[in-house]
């Protein structure tokens, strides 16, 4: 088996409500480097396609929300609309993990920049990320993950009320959208409601929430232990796949970007451990098609 060189990605993030203003989002040119912009809505499912697998050119992007208006200047390349008001722009750069390659790639990753349509002049700005301070821990590590929902609090207004006011449904959610509301404004007025559905969250959380946290919950089937993921960042109305991602691999690219494959157990079938070392080995001749650099 011949060696495989290591790949890392550079990634960025940035988030903006674009009924507000739209942000425009600089390409630079990455040469045959392989590279995409992840564009996330609210459900985390991805639109637009900017990337070299879609053939795009170095220049400037105008991403915007589903109601914005306004005038696009000249100079844009193209406007991307996102189906919701907030949304992610995640770019992710493949380079070698080598000291060579991380120095070669900083001046196009400078390059990776956005700014609200009010800056916008023409001109390709350059950051150098490098010279950022160090954003120290909010607070005292811990040895559990951040809990984002309480499920105590989960059909509370201030949570899922929010959600369904500023994610609009999509077609054939209509309905959903209404029965959430109906009960949620049957729990605000009868707390005996309001108290069975705290508990139904909390019962939820533990025993249908958690175990998605395990790998062979995303996804298929791949053989030999494996799972695969089908429809990442396109899941649509597949709420199970989609809690299978949000839980467990949150901002995954769409299968035309990467290919995303799991599994919780070894070789032998025990389970994986941070304590172990593990290998993975294909027969000569049976190595995977990768297609992520012309290098």
């Amino acid at each position: 088996m011949s060696p495989v060189r290591t790949r890392t990605w550079s990634t960025a993030w940035a988030t903006s409500r674009w009924d507000e203003e739209p942000a425009v989002i600089q390409v630079p040119d990455f040469g045959d480097r392989f590279w995409v912009y992840a564009l996330y809505d609210a459900r985390t499912n991805q639109f637009g396609q900017v990337g070299k697998p879609y053939g795009t050119k170095p220049g400037f992007y105008l991403l915007a929300g589903p109601n914005w208006k306004g005038d696009v200047p000249a100079g844009i390349t193209e406007v991307v609309r996102s189906a919701t008001e907030l949304a992610n722009v995640v770019p992710r750069v493949l380079q070698d993990d080598t000291p060579e390659d991380r120095k070669a790639i900083q001046p196009v990753v400078n390059q990776i920049v956005a700014y609200p349509l009010s800056q916008f002049d023409g001109k390709m700005k350059t950051i150098d990320w490098a010279t950022l301070p160090v954003i120290p821990s909010p607070g005292p590590k811990s040895d559990g993950e951040t809990k984002w929902v309480v499920p105590e609090k989960f059909f509370d207004a201030d949570q899922l009320g929010v959600v369904l006011a500023i994610v609009p449904p999509m077609p054939g959610e209509e309905a959903l959208y209404a029965q959430f509301r109906a009960l949620m404004a049957a729990a605000d007025k009868y707390p005996a409601i309001k108290q069975q559905l705290d508990q139904v969250a909390q019962e939820t959380e533990q025993n249908v929430i958690e175990p998605f946290f395990q790998w062979k919950f995303n996804g298929k089937p791949a053989r030999n232990n494996w799972n695969r993921s089908v429809n990442n960042a396109q899941t649509g109305v597949d709420y199970y796949n989609r809690t299978g991602t949000a839980r467990s691999n949150m901002f995954d690219n769409q299968p035309t970007e990467t290919q995303y494959f799991y599994t919780d157990i070894d070789g032998d079938g025990k389970p994986l451990t941070g304590s172990g070392n593990y290998a993975v080995t294909f027969a000569a001749g049976q190595e995977p098609p990768v297609r992520a650099s012309g290098r």
